[in-house]
C-alpha cells in the first residue's frame, strides 16, 4: 500500500515537472516571438523613419535657407514741411500730427510725440528714409501766429529755416499671403526683447538642441497638477518650426514632426539665425484681413513707434502676446493684457533683466497702446487706387507686394479729410434739400503749380473700395466744355476779345444725317447781341453755339488733344455745349493747364519710391511744358473769375462765408443728370461731380449741387484769392461793356479787363472821347492786383 502511494506521489511530481517544463518552453517561445516581432517593428519603423527624417531634413534645410519674407510696400502721404511764413492753423497742424500717429503729451520725450500750449508746439519728429536720404529724429519748438508759422527753433534755441516731419502712413500694398511684417536684423533688435523672449518662452534656449526634455517634463507636471493644460514644453525652435512649416493641429504626428524638425534646424543653423527668424515671424495680431507678424511691425501697430524706441513695459506686453495674440489683444482685452504684461515684467525681474525699482516703475504705467493703428483714420481708398494705377505703369504687381518699398505720395491729410467730409456731409445736405438720396459724388483737389494731387474722393462713403467715380465715371460735362470753346476764340486776338459781339438768338442747325439740332438757353430766353465775356459769365448756350460754329466742332475736338486726352466723340455741334463724356480726372487734366496759366502739367500722385535699404528707387520729377496760348489762357482766367463774381457761380462767396476771388465754371448736363463745378486760385484746383450711378435725371445743376460740395471742402482750407499774373503781351484796359468800347478809369460804368497786345476795341465811349482822346491803358503791371480787386 505504502509503495503504491509512494509511486503515485512520484508520478504526480513527475507530471508537474513535465508540465512546468512544457510551460517554460512555451513561455520562452512566446517571448522569443514577441522579441522577433518587436525587432521587426523596430526595423520597419527605423526603415520608415530614416527616409521620413531625410524628407524633413530637406524641408527644413531648403525652406530655412531660402526663407525670404514678402514685405508689403508702405504708402505715405506727403511730408509736412514747416517754415516761417507757412499758412497753417493750430487745428490743421494737430490734424497733420494725428494723421502721422504723433501722440500728444504734456512732456514729450520720445520720437513721435508732441505737446501744445496755445500757439506753441514742442515736437519730436521720427527718423525717416526720405528720397534724398535718411533724416534723423529732431526736437523742435514751433510758434504760430494768426494762422501762420512765426518761428521754428531747435533744442538749443537756434532758428531753423525748414523742418520736414515724417509723413503719415496711409496704406500698404500687401503680399498675396496677407501677412504684414517689417523686418529687423537681430543686431538691431532691443537687448531686452532678445533676452526677454528667451526668459519667458525658452530659458534653456542656448543649452538645448531644439527640444528641451526638462521643459517638457516640467510642463507635464504642471498640467497634471492643475488638471488642465497650463504650460507648453515647446522651445523657441519648435515654435518657429510650427510657424514656418506646420499647422496648429494637436496630433501626435504633428508633434513628432515638430520635434524632429527642431533638432534638424538646430543641426544646420545657428542660434542667432533661429532667433532672428523667430523675432520676424511670430504672429502678434490681426489688422482686418492682414496678419501682423514680427515684433517690429507689432511695435508700430500697437504703439506707433519703431521697435528700438519701446520702453520696458511695452516690450513686456508684446512678449506676453506671443502666448495668444487674440486672447491678450490690448485693444479688445486691456485687463487681460495688463495682467499678462505684469506677469512678464515679474519674469524680467526674476531673471535679472530689470531691477526692483525698474519693475515697480513699469508696473505703475498703463499699457500705452495707441487708440487705433497708424494714427488718424484717412480712408483715401480712391487716392490709393490712383497711386496703384500710376505705379503699375512702371512696376510689376509682384514687386509692389513683396519688395518692402517706401512709396512717397502727394496726399495732404488735412485736404483729404476735408474732401471726404465735404462729400459725405454735402450729399446728406442735398438730400435734406429734396434732392435724390441716391446721389453720388467725386472730388479731386490738386496743386495748380506742380500737378500734385492733394485729395481724391471717389465715393460718398470714405474708404469704399468699389467703383472709383473720380477716375472711372464718364459723364457728360455740360457747360464745363464752354471755356475751351471761348479759349479757342481768344487764341485769335485779331478777331476776338472779351468785348467781341455774339448773337444769343434762336438757331436751327441741320445735321449731316438730316436731323435738326435746336439748342436753347437754360431759361428758354434769348438775350440778343451780347459780349463774349457776358456769354461765358452767364453760360448762355445760344451765344456759345454762335461762337463755336465759327470754328466748327472738328477744331474744338482737336483742341482737347493738347491736354493729353484721346477722346472718342463725333464732331457734332452739340459738342460745343458739352455733349462729351469725360471723367472727373480728365476734367482736372484740362483745367490744370488753365489754372497753371498755360502750362501742361501732368497730374501725379507719386513723387518718389525708396527701396528697403534706403536707396532711391525712382523719382517722379515735375515736368512743365508751356503752351503756345498762355496769353489767351490769362484772359480766359480773368473771365472765369467773373463767373464767380456775378455769373452762374455767384453763390460761392456766400457759401464760403466770406468774399472770395476765385476762377470757376459750373456745368449741367442734359436732363439735369450731372452737376459739375471747377474752381481754382493760384494754389489749388478743385473739380467736383455730382450725379446718380444709374445716369437717371437727378434734378441737379452745377450751382445747386457740385458748387455746394466744393464750397464745403474749401471753406476750411487755407486758400487765398486768385491773383492776376498776366504774361508779357497782356494788359488791362478800361472799357464800357454796354457799348463794347474803350473807356477811362474816371468814366461811369467803366471796368478793367485784359486784352492781348494792341488788339483793342475800335470804338471809344462818349466819356473817353470827351476826355480828348485819353487812352484806356492806365496803369502798369504792378498796379493790376489792386485795380482788379477794386472792380
Amino acid at each position: 500500500m505504502s509503495r503504491k502511494k509512494t509511486k503515485k506521489k512520484l508520478s504526480k511530481k513527475t507530471t508537474k515537472r513535465r508540465l512546468s517544463k512544457k510551460s517554460a518552453v512555451a513561455k520562452h517561445s512566446r517571448w522569443k516571438l514577441l522579441w522577433r516581432f518587436s525587432l521587426l517593428i523596430f526595423g520597419f519603423g527605423l526603415g520608415m523613419l530614416l527616409p521620413w527624417a531625410l524628407i524633413l531634413n530637406h524641408t527644413v534645410k531648403e525652406g530655412f535657407e531660402g526663407l525670404t519674407w514678402e514685405r508689403p510696400s508702405r504708402v505715405y502721404a506727403r511730408p509736412l514741411s514747416l517754415y516761417s511764413g507757412l499758412q497753417i492753423s493750430t487745428q490743421d497742424l494737430e490734424t497733420e500730427l494725428h494723421a502721422a500717429a504723433y501722440r500728444k503729451s504734456s512732456n514729450p520725450t520720445t520720437p513721435g510725440s508732441y505737446s501744445q500750449q496755445g500757439n506753441r508746439f514742442r515736437i519730436i519728429s521720427r527718423a525717416f528714409e526720405f528720397a534724398d536720404g535718411k533724416q534723423a529724429s529732431q526736437l523742435i519748438e514751433l510758434q504760430l501766429q494768426a494762422g501762420m508759422v512765426r518761428k521754428i527753433q531747435d533744442v538749443d534755441q537756434n532758428e531753423l529755416s525748414l523742418v520736414r516731419l515724417d509723413p503719415a502712413e496711409i496704406a500698404s500694398i500687401y503680399p498675396l499671403d496677407k501677412q504684414d511684417r517689417e523686418l529687423v536684423p537681430l543686431e538691431n533688435a532691443p537687448h531686452l526683447l532678445v533676452a526677454g523672449i528667451q526668459a519667458v518662452e525658452d530659458r534653456r534656449f542656448n543649452q538645448h538642441h531644439g527640444v528641451d526634455p526638462k521643459a517638457i517634463a516640467r510642463a507635464l507636471w504642471v498640467d497634471i497638477r492643475e488638471g488642465r493644460i497650463e504650460q507648453g514644453g515647446s522651445t523657441l525652435t519648435q515654435q518657429l518650426v510650427k510657424n514656418l512649416f506646420l499647422d496648429s493641429s494637436q496630433t501626435i504626428i504633428r508633434k513628432l514632426n515638430e520635434a524632429i524638425m527642431a533638432v534638424l534646424m538646430e543641426l544646420h543653423f545657428s542660434k542667432s539665425e533661429i532667433l532672428e527668424a523667430y523675432i520676424n515671424q511670430v504672429y502678434l495680431g490681426q489688422s482686418g484681413a492682414y496678419a501682423i507678424h514680427g515684433f517690429a511691425r507689432a511695435s508700430r501697430f500697437y504703439f506707433d513707434q519703431p521697435l528700438q524706441q519701446l520702453n520696458t513695459e511695452q516690450v513686456a506686453l508684446l512678449i506676453g502676446m506671443v502666448k495668444g495674440a487674440s486672447w491678450y489683444n490690448p485693444r479688445r482685452n486691456p485687463k487681460r493684457a495688463l495682467k499678462r504684461r505684469d506677469l512678464v515684467l515679474q519674469v524680467f525681474a526674476d531673471t535679472g533683466l530689470i531691477d526692483k525699482p525698474g519693475l515697480h516703475a513699469a508696473l505703475q504705467r498703463p499699457l500705452g497702446v495707441s487708440k487705433q493703428a497708424n494714427g488718424l483714420k484717412i480712408a483715401a481708398s480712391g487716392f490709393i487706387d490712383l497711386v496703384k494705377r500710376q505705379l503699375r505703369e512702371r512696376y510689376a504687381e509682384s514687386d509692389l507686394r513683396r519688395e518692402g518699398l517706401t512709396i512717397l505720395t502727394t496726399l495732404e491729410p488735412v485736404t483729404q479729410l476735408a474732401a471726404e467730409k465735404a462729400v459725405a456731409e454735402g450729399l446728406d445736405d442735398l438730400a435734406a434739400r429734396g434732392l435724390p438720396k441716391q446721389l453720388q459724388a467725386a472730388m479731386i483737389i490738386s496743386d495748380v503749380q506742380n500737378g500734385e494731387i492733394h485729395a481724391l474722393v471717389g465715393d460718398r462713403v470714405a474708404g469704399s473700395r468699389g467703383f472709383n467715380r473720380a477716375l472711372d465715371a464718364r459723364r457728360q460735362i455740360g457747360s464745363i466744355m464752354k471755356p475751351l470753346v471761348y479759349l479757342l476764340a481768344l487764341e485769335h486776338p485779331e478777331q476776338f476779345n472779351l468785348l467781341s459781339k455774339l448773337e444769343d438768338t434762336a438757331v436751327d442747325i441741320r445735321l449731316a444725317n438730316g436731323d435738326h439740332w435746336v439748342p436753347k438757353n437754360y431759361t428758354n430766353k434769348t438775350h440778343g447781341t451780347v459780349s463774349l465775356l457776358d456769354a461765358l459769365v452767364h453760360s448762355w448756350n445760344l451765344a456759345s453755339v454762335d461762337l463755336g460754329m465759327k470754328f466748327g466742332p472738328i477744331h474744338i475736338l482737336q483742341s482737347l488733344q493738347r491736354y493729353g486726352l484721346s477722346v472718342e466723340a463725333l464732331p457734332v455741334p452739340s459738342l460745343i455745349l458739352g455733349a462729351l463724356e469725360l471723367t472727373p480726372f480728365e476734367v482736372s487734366r484740362i483745367y490744370q493747364s488753365l489754372a497753371s496759366g498755360g502750362y501742361s502739367v501732368p497730374l501725379r500722385a507719386v513723387t518718389a519710391i525708396v527701396a528697403e535699404d534706403g536707396a532711391l528707387e525712382e523719382s517722379f520729377r515735375l515736368t512743365m511744358t508751356p503752351l503756345q496760348n498762355r496769353q489767351a489762357v490769362a484772359v480766359l482766367n480773368y473771365a472765369l473769375t467773373q463767373v464767380v463774381a456775378k455769373g452762374t457761380a455767384k453763390a460761392l462767396p456766400a457759401l464760403m462765408g466770406r468774399p472770395v476771388i476765385i476762377a470757376g465754371k459750373t456745368g449741367t448736363s442734359n436732363d439735369r443728370k450731372d452737376s459739375w463745378f471747377v474752381g481754382y486760385n493760384n494754389q489749388r484746383l478743385g473739380v467736383v461731380w455730382v450725379g446718380r450711378d444709374d445716369n437717371q435725371p437727378a434734378r441737379v445743376t452745377g450751382s445747386s449741387a457740385a458748387l455746394r460740395l466744393w464750397a464745403k471742402a474749401f471753406r476750411g482750407l487755407s486758400m487765398s484769392d486768385w491773383r492776376a499774373d498776366y504774361p508779357r503781351g497782356v494788359e488791362l484796359h478800361w472799357v464800357e461793356p454796354a457799348s463794347f468800347s474803350l473807356s477811362d478809369a474816371n468814366c461811369p460804368d467803366a471796368v478793367a479787363i485784359p486784352f492781348i497786345n494792341t488788339y483793342l476795341p475800335e470804338n471809344k465811349s462818349e466819356c473817353l472821347q470827351a476826355k480828348s482822346g485819353q487812352g484806356g491803358k492806365l496803369w502798369n503791371w504792378f498796379d493790376r492786383k489792386t485795380k482788379t480787386q477794386e472792380n
